[in-house]
């Protein structure tokens, strides 16, 4: 799962550079699905150990994915809303 997401976000970043994405895909939508991925492999990496030490706790470390997508969205929104304004 780590390396799947890594390799999703090293595709995604190979894919800007090299100018394959869809002329319409914006920087926010770029930086939106790279904190994804980043953020998957996290919980998934950090609920390794915690499964070996509470194995009954470690599945709802998934659940922290939700807080970290909403903020990922706010974190966006006010990065173009700034973008806009200069």
């Amino acid at each position: 799962m780590a390396v799947a997401g890594s390799l999703l976000g090293a595709l995604m970043l190979l894919a800007r550079r090299r100018r394959l994405l869809t002329p319409g895909t914006s920087h926010d939508g770029v930086v939106t699905a790279l904190w994804n991925s980043a953020s998957m492999v996290a919980v998934f990496i950090l609920s390794i150990p915690l499964a070996l030490i509470a194995p009954a706790v470690a599945p709802y470390t998934w659940l922290a994915l939700v807080p970290l997508r909403l903020v990922s969205a706010k974190v966006s929104r006010r990065a173009a809303q700034e973008r806009q304004q200069t």
